[in-house]
């Protein structure tokens, strides 16, 4: 396939309104997360909180690897989920610590790496917000990435 080949295909990636950076492409260090603990159930109080009281936001998630090594659901505004193994590409962004944006019908599904202030990930937060009212791209990462900063603040005490 010649370079133009290429080219063309990954327009059309694109143009399927999927948009990944994918930094590291191996896995990382990740903290083990206790599902029961004070903090993820602090973590569960704050994006109720969020959700609630910021119009846009369609639903928030927290993933995290657990003690048996898989990746779970351990928080989230829609709690049928909780608890539940999250999706391929929630893994993904625990394993990998990669940001992943996608534009899903109208709604922005936004998933952020979590860290500890030493750069350790704790997990991943899943942000859909919804993109009518005006809401550009470069917003909705800027919203997204200002509630996993206020999530990574309240896991800080995670041990």
């Amino acid at each position: 396939m010649d370079s133009k080949g290429i080219r063309s295909n990954f327009s059309r990636g694109i143009g399927a309104a999927l948009f990944s950076v994918a930094m590291p492409l191996f896995a990382q260090d990740v903290t083990v997360v206790d599902p029961k603990s004070a903090s993820i159930k602090k973590v569960g109080t704050l994006i109720t909180q969020l959700k609630s009281s910021t119009p846009g936001i369609v639903d928030i998630s927290v993933h995290g690897k657990t003690a048996d090594g898989k990746v779970t659901t351990v928080a989230s505004t829609n709690s049928a989920s909780v608890g539940q193994p999250s999706t391929p590409r929630d893994a993904d962004v625990v394993e990998t610590s990669s940001l992943s944006i996608r534009n899903d019908g109208g709604v922005f599904d936004i998933k952020v790496p979590l860290k500890s202030s030493a750069s350790q990930t704790l997990g991943a937060a899943g942000v859909r917000l919804a993109g009518d009212g005006g809401l550009t791209l470069p917003a909705a990462k800027e919203q997204a990435m200002g509630i996993a900063k206020k999530i990574e603040q309240v896991m800080a005490d995670m041990k």
